[in-house]
């Protein structure tokens, strides 16, 4: 049986306990910010920021920053104008998500914490 595939769908093991101690900083350190959390999806890791609805009060999950997993590095990506995911203009693909998400923290081009 061919695993490739099924291989191809998933983080090695090492990356996930790497990205997920990335990501458990990166929340805590965005505590005073608002609340957030993330949310791995086969090769990626999706950040989401939490907020009522401003109607019915339910939380809801807007997406914010995502890093794929993709040729052995991290790219980071923002949510477009039309809801596409964008690469994040000027950053390289890092095999550490930690400075990924201290781009988001800094979002020098204030893509991520737009109102």
């Amino acid at each position: 049986m061919d695993t490739s595939l099924a291989f191809a769908d998933t983080l090695p093991e090492f990356v996930q306990r790497q990205a997920q101690a990335a990501l458990d900083q990166f929340l805590l350190n965005s505590a005073s910010a608002g609340q957030f959390r993330g949310r791995f999806q086969k090769t990626a890791l999706l950040i989401q920021e939490l907020r009522p609805h401003p109607l019915s009060g339910e939380t809801v999950h807007l997406p914010m920053a995502l890093l794929r997993w993709k040729n052995d590095a991290w790219q980071l990506f923002f949510r477009g104008s039309r809801g596409r995911w964008q690469p994040f203009p000027g950053i390289q693909p890092s095999i550490r998500p930690a400075p990924l998400l201290h781009h988001i923290h800094r979002d020098e081009l204030g893509i991520f914490w737009r109102q």
